[in-house]
């Protein structure tokens, strides 16, 4: 609920000078993941297996908007050249609507089956965390460029809109090393700790975000 209340924050702040329009699909997508947590606290998911397919992950769009929002500070962007950011989003979300729909309708199908359908996000969530050193690699050369290029000439708040971005991308990167780091030790304390991490992230983000997208 809050980040939907960010996002339309910032979807009407929007302005010329201040180009929030990106960041409030970046919050929105941020945020819709928490849906399935919801579902699975409720008791509901358990009960529909097929409620795993909604296409509310968003991993691969959240990286790319971050990214086209970065290039607007720049005054980089060029949406002829660079909407094919946005492609493998598009195609993350047809590729879920797909299987939640047949899933929907075969209940009996091997997209319901759990230990298919672990394996496949599993897999899924590692070549998402592929695809957010990627795009966190490029957002941080769209900086770091941009800072070289003009950085004496950067007004106040366009410093700190980039320096925000940067400690947005360095606080997701550490978290999926810490991730990783976790799952591979196989602790049951780290689970605990994956789940406050995950809370107290979000939770600074969404917040962090708001403020200094409006600033």
């Amino acid at each position: 609920m809050l980040g939907i209340v960010l996002a339309l924050v910032l979807y009407l702040a929007h302005r010329r000078d201040r180009p929030t329009g990106l960041l409030a699909l970046f919050v929105l997508v941020y945020c819709s993941e928490s849906f399935i947590y919801v579902l699975a606290g409720t008791g509901v998911l358990s009960a529909n297996p097929f409620l795993w397919w909604l296409p509310v992950y968003g991993y691969l769009l959240l990286l790319p908007l971050l990214y086209l929002y970065t290039r607007t500070i720049t005054r980089q962007l060029d949406w002829a050249k660079d909407r094919w950011h946005l492609l493998a989003g598009v195609l993350e979300f047809l590729v879920f609507t797909g299987f939640f729909f047949y899933s929907l309708l075969k209940p009996t199908s091997l997209l319901n089956d759990p230990s298919f359908r672990g394996q496949v996000l599993t897999y899924y969530a590692y070549t998402s965390n592929l695809w957010l050193v990627v795009y966190s690699c490029l957002i941080l050369r769209e900086v770091g460029q941009h800072f070289r290029r003009i950085g004496n000439y950067l007004s106040d708040i366009e410093a700190q809109r980039l320096r925000w971005i940067r400690f947005i991308v360095w606080s997701l990167l550490v978290y999926v090393l810490i991730l990783h780091t976790i799952q591979l030790l196989k602790s049951p304390l780290g689970y605990q700790l994956i789940n406050f991490m995950s809370a107290a992230l979000n939770v600074s983000v969404l917040l962090y975000t708001a403020i200094s997208g409006i600033k």
